[in-house]
């Protein structure tokens, strides 16, 4: 790609306070003094070309689209961008992705000492000078500014919507100290600071497409940006944790156990039970499930429990014994009284049915008895007793 550099000061028309370059009639290229690594977004808003830098900066180049696919940018690094193919309906109205970047045909160590003319369009920032397509030479002399040192890109990117909210969690590695910017399929954009650790986590504001990309920009403290990661597809990918918390119970003593405890908000906990039966449910928002056995179980057996995702990811198995281990309720509504009159009181109340009762009474003697399959129960005293309290207690 031949080009004539012509002398800038006066022909471009540059804002510095609002970072504004407005498009020269006919085909150009748009020498910008940083590297394409540095750019963190660009976006079309008519015909006006928005580029954000990694920095904090942002340069519109107002009509860069006038004219078709005309005009191109120059990065310092010798690259050039072509939107031929990135340019779309939605979200911002360039696809990153499909942004083409190729060398440029003229030495750019040398044509790119004409660009601190326009370098100041913000402290420290990127600056962007024009030139006309055409034949001819420049005779600018200068050097190009060290490129500057990019971060590592992230990496070990995985999806997740723990919360089954639609609301996609993407998380990686990336060094520590830097910042981690994440640009959705539907054009928004989040950053992050990452951990000591290494680590960060995103969750997008909105629901996204779960087949769409998304694309991953590491920033270091003085501004610089790494190459950027993309994420084809969004689904899911991460099994969910274990089931934890199960306790079993048999509060109607019928034989058939339930089994209680935690699991991903919205996950289906399957119970595999030791007659080879299945049984499912789904966990509330608050992770909480519980799933009585379809038939009577041996205590002495083992059931195995299984979480799977609303993407269809499983979680490694739990194996839980069928003992009850949940005490019953203490017995409720306990009265006493002496209905026949033969001076030994009768004591009564509900309990967990199945339950063994116990009646303590005040001379310190006890009755037992076991509540119906109401959780009924009545026992009289085995003699006559003094004033004072009637205890009871259950045993399942």
């Amino acid at each position: 790609m031949a080009t004539q550099h012509v002398d800038l000061a006066g022909s471009v028309d540059v804002s510095p306070s609002s970072g504004v370059v407005a498009a020269r009639s006919g085909p150009t290229d748009y020498l910008v003094a940083a590297s394409h690594g540095d750019v963190a977004d660009y976006a079309r808003e008519g015909q006006d070309l928005v580029i954000a830098f990694g920095n904090g900066e942002t340069v519109r180049l107002t009509g860069f689209f006038a004219s078709g696919f005309d005009n191109h940018l120059v990065f310092s690094d010798g690259t050039v961008a072509d939107f031929t193919q990135a340019l779309t309906s939605g979200g911002d109205g360039v696809a990153e992705a499909l942004v083409r970047y190729g060398a440029h045909g003229a030495d750019m160590a040398g044509k790119m000492g004409l660009l601190p003319i326009l370098a100041g369009i913000a402290a420290g920032g990127a600056g962007i000078a024009a030139a006309v397509s055409g034949g001819g030479n420049d005779n600018r002399s200068g050097s190009a500014a060290p490129a500057p040192t990019r971060p590592a890109p992230a990496g070990n990117l995985a999806v997740n919507d723990g919360d089954n909210d639609g609301r996609i969690e993407l998380s990686g590695t990336a060094a520590p100290g830097t910042k981690v910017t994440v640009k959705w399929p539907d054009g928004s954009s989040q950053t992050v600071n990452v951990g000591g650790d290494g680590k960060w986590t995103v969750e997008a504001a909105s629901p996204q497409d779960a087949d769409g990309k998304a694309t991953v920009t590491v920033i270091d403290g003085n501004g610089n940006q790494s190459d950027p990661v993309i994420r084809d597809g969004l689904a899911d990918t991460v099994p969910p944790a274990l089931a934890s918390g199960i306790t079993v119970n048999d509060g109607d003593n019928d034989g058939r156990p339930e089994l209680t405890g935690k699991a991903e908000p919205g996950a289906t906990v399957t119970v595999i039970w030791p007659t080879g039966e299945t049984g499912s449910v789904t966990a509330d928002a608050n992770g909480d499930w519980t799933l009585e056995a379809p038939a009577v179980q041996n205590p002495a057996d083992e059931a195995t429990v299984i979480v799977t995702d609303a993407a269809g990811n499983g979680s490694g198995s739990v194996t839980v014994g069928l003992s009850d281990e949940v005490a019953p309720d203490a017995p409720s509504d306990v009265a006493v009284s002496d209905t026949d009159g033969d001076g030994l009181p009768d004591a009564s109340g509900t309990a967990e049915p199945g339950a063994l009762i116990t009646v303590h009474w005040p001379d310190g003697s006890t009755a037992i008895t076991t509540a119906d399959a109401d959780g009924k129960w009545t026992v009289e005293a085995p003699v006559s007793q003094p004033n004072g309290d009637v205890t009871a207690t259950a045993t399942d």
